[in-house]
């Protein structure tokens, strides 16, 4: 561990930086495009390494590679050498045939990686949303996602797991197709990991394009054609036994030693993981950088103690890694911690901050090569992020510590456990901003406080585990000396969270996340360099660009409300629907479902300045039919459209009696039907056929409305549809180029990750309710609609949305 003895004049190594940056970037870009892109990224992808390549060599000259990348990094031999002797161009010659390369090399993995992942049948099996019959091999535990309908009364789980696709029969028609598939459906709970199964499924588009090649749902039970091979049998056993061992202890305790130790997050409480979250402990949940880091350490230990040579050392501590690895599960998230674990062992016991990031940057260059979908993984750039910030922000922090007068009468490892939460909390901060996890101030002093808490608890967990096939009562001893250590986080974690301002609710999204970054660089300028500006250039550059990005916030503030020229008003009803549609300047409208009740979209509609309605109600949850009586009674309602599914039952005959009381009639609506609605042209996308899955919110009428002007508005409305319909919806052919989307489902986590990029709508509209208990809206669909161009705007956050034309473009128009 670092302490005050690190050297402050060691420069970090970031020599691969001009290969490894455009390389990420570039991968994110193809990854975010789809499918589509990958024979286009390949080709392009190889002209610009031949480019690089020629670039390079024109560079080169006569010197050897190693001269040449020591002089694109602008360091000569010795310290006293002169640069003289290098070619006038060669620098920056050297540095774009780097950058150049990293591009290329990113492009055609990611291509390629696309292409295996999506053949033209695996494709066309998917879209077509086919009944198949597929071999499959596990590789990954069943999880059970709990949900919820809108209504307040739980449904049914989802259960899922990781497969490889082995074989499929398409119509009677075999093919060996080899890809990473993603299963669901109930008889998944019943599955091995590590088992070949065969099973009738139907194929639909994945949940994840960038690492799965579809999603299939399985139909009646499946067939187990080859049982797990030895390792992954050895794991199961060893799992079991030890949630065996567990089943004893307090249920936050119990599940945060199974996954600490091995990684098993099925018995985690909701409201733990929610606490942890809040916290900043999310990372303590399951197996990260900082367990591997510890299973090498001793691992290394035990083996230099018994005298060995650094060859036997160095394949000993390989071997227990990858024994690790066997037992948490290769997943890619694992994978990732193992590298990130690796690399900072390595570099906070032997290499420093010169070699630590040379090896941070090589692990890198390695996974993304190998892993091309972590470019758009959050969890790797928070990986990165906390491993950068540990070797790059923690020993000059933990050396400022140590000399100032206030800190260092703190015991060494107090000050270094500081700086090490400390360095991974700052570094990881913009990230979580985006994710729109807020700006925690609890984070900091729970992950100190958890500090000596977390290697007991890991280690005495994973000795139990061990222990556990073998010997059931020592095993149930263990992991009864370690609960009091997963106690005492949980409890911190719970006491944390629940602190009214430990987390500020900052603005999710880019604009916020780099104004955030902006403030730490400017933050890390003074501490490092004094508090100068009219010496230091780069602060006020930093401070100018973060005020830029204040100014630059591309969503309009406006002070009457709602703005007279608004054609689609999002109203702010709470955890529900409610959305009016009009022509420019006329007081008749459309108005998509009408909330959960309690008055407010009435309001809504009266200060919009709407006399008369068409009412469409999308489907008969709840916080979308509720409102209905408020809106009888706010302004005439010419007609009821609403789902041809009467589900639920009761939602739907309260709308047949409050319409029947109100005389109101009510016609049904089907995919292909057109109609005009108060000047406003509608085209039915969906429902055509039940689904099975979620019936209610997969049955909601999805529209393609039309709002007339002299720039005609393209508005699509999907209710709550989730990723069956979703799939659905996109099979019946791509919209026009939409100016809004309504985001499905208050943009919950059950989405179609294409279906966002399909819709590439400039507007994303969510209609959500502050503070709700469903956990919407979800920061991985945020980002979906944000990677696909369009500007989302939240009503939890910003009141109601309107949207408006300015300068013959859509824009958005915020309450608050």
């Amino acid at each position: 561990m670092f302490g005050s003895e690190s050297p402050p004049a060691e420069r970090p190594d970031l020599r691969l930086l001009p290969v490894v940056a455009p390389l990420w970037a570039v991968q994110a870009v193809v990854l975010l495009l789809g499918p589509g892109v990958a024979r286009a990224a390949v080709v392009t992808g190889g002209a610009v390494l031949g480019a690089a390549l020629g670039l390079g060599a024109s560079a080169l000259g006569r010197g050897s590679p190693g001269r040449w990348l020591r002089r694109t990094a602008g360091r000569s031999r010795g310290p006293g050498r002169s640069r003289s002797n290098q070619p006038r161009h060669a620098r920056p010659r050297a540095l774009a045939a780097l950058v150049l390369a990293g591009a290329g090399i990113g492009a055609m993995a990611s291509g390629l990686h696309l292409a295996r992942l999506h053949p033209p049948l695996l494709d066309s099996i998917a879209n077509g949303g086919m009944v198949v019959r597929a071999s499959v091999r596990i590789t990954g535990d069943p999880v059970r996602h709990e949900a919820a309908s809108d209504n307040g009364r739980p449904s049914r789980p989802i259960w899922t797991a990781s497969a490889r696709l082995e074989h499929v029969v398409v119509r009677g028609h075999p093919a060996h197709l080899r890809a990473p598939v993603m299963l669901q459906g109930d008889a998944v709970a019943h599955m091995r990991y590590g088992a070949t199964l065969e099973f009738a499924a139907r194929a639909r588009p994945a949940w994840a394009p960038e690492s799965q090649a579809v999603t299939l749902r399985v139909l009646g039970a499946a067939r187990e054609r080859a049982p797990p091979g030895a390792v992954a049998a050895t794991t199961n056993a060893i799992r079991a036994a030890f949630r065996a061992a567990c089943a004893g202890l307090s249920p936050d305790a119990g599940a945060l030693l199974l996954g600490l130790s091995v990684g098993d997050e099925s018995t985690l409480p909701a409201s733990l993981d929610t606490a942890m979250t809040r916290a900043g402990l999310a990372h303590l949940t399951a197996v990260s950088g900082s367990n591997t880091a510890l299973v090498m350490a001793i691992a290394l230990a035990l083996v230099t103690a018994a005298g060995m040579g650094w060859r036997m050392r160095a394949s000993a501590s390989l071997l227990v890694l990858a024994g690790y690895v066997a037992l948490v599960r290769p997943q890619p998230s694992v994978l990732r911690a193992a590298a990130m674990g690796v690399v900072a062992l390595l570099a906070l016991g032997v290499g420093g901050r010169r070699r630590g990031s040379a090896a941070l940057l090589g692990a890198c260059l390695a996974l993304l090569v190998a892993l091309p979908a972590f470019a758009i993984s959050l969890g790797f750039a928070l990986s990165v992020a906390a491993t950068g910030g540990l070797l790059l922000v923690g020993p000059p922090m933990a050396g400022r510590l140590g000399r100032w007068r206030a800190t260092r009468w703190a015991p060494e490892p107090v000050r270094a456990a500081f700086a090490v939460a400390a360095a991974a909390h700052l570094a990881t901060l913009p990230l979580s901003v985006l994710m729109g996890n807020g700006a925690s101030l609890v984070a900091l002093p729970a992950n100190v406080l958890v500090t000596p808490l977390v290697p007991v608890a890991t280690v005495l967990g994973l000795v139990a585990a061990l222990v556990a096939p073998l010997w059931q009562w020592p095993a149930v001893v263990l992991a009864h000396v370690a609960s009091p250590a997963t106690a005492a986080i949980a409890r911190i974690a719970h006491s944390a969270s629940s602190l009214p301002l430990g987390v500020l609710p900052v603005p999710d999204g880019p604009e916020p996340a780099l104004l955030t970054a902006a403030l730490l660089a400017v933050g890390a300028t003074i501490a490092a360099r004094g508090w100068r500006p009219w010496r230091d250039w780069r602060v006020l550059t930093v401070v100018a660009l973060a005020l830029a990005l204040v100014l630059g916030h591309r969503t309009m503030r406006d002070a009457a409300w709602p703005v007279p020229d608004w054609l689609v008003l999002a109203c702010d009803v709470g955890q529900g629907d409610g959305v009016l549609l009009r022509a420019p300047g006329a007081s008749d409208a459309l108005l998509v479902d009408v909330g959960p009740g309690g008055g407010r979209v009435g309001t809504c509609v009266r200060d919009a300045g709407v006399r008369r309605v068409v009412v469409l109600l999308t489907h008969f949850h709840a916080d979308h039919i509720d409102g209905l009586a408020d809106v009888l009674h706010s302004v005439e309602v010419d007609a009821i459209l609403a789902s041809p599914v009467p589900q639920p039952p009761q939602g739907a005959h309260a709308v047949l009696t409050e319409a029947a009381g109100a005389g109101v009639p009510v016609r049904t609506l089907r995919a292909g039907a057109r109609q005009a609605v108060a000047g406003i042209a509608l085209q039915v996308l969906w429902p055509a056929r039940a689904i099975d899955e979620s019936p209610a919110n997969n049955a909601s009428v999805v529209v393609l409305a039309t709002v007339p002007g002299a720039r005609p508005l393209h508005v699509l409305m999907t209710g709550d549809i989730e990723p069956e319909a979703q799939a659905a919806v996109m099979g019946r052919g791509g919209p026009p180029a939409l100016d809004v989307v309504k985001v499905p489902h208050h943009g919950s986590r059950y989405q179609l990750p294409g279906f966002a990029r399909w819709a590439s709508a400039r507007i994303a509209l969510v209609c959500v309710g502050r503070g709700n208990d469903y956990g919407h809206p979800s920061a991985a669909t945020l980002l979906q609609y944000r990677a696909a161009g369009s500007l989302v705007g939240r009503t939890d956050e910003q009141g109601a949305l309107a949207v408006v034309l300015r300068g013959g473009a859509p824009a958005l128009a915020v309450e608050r």
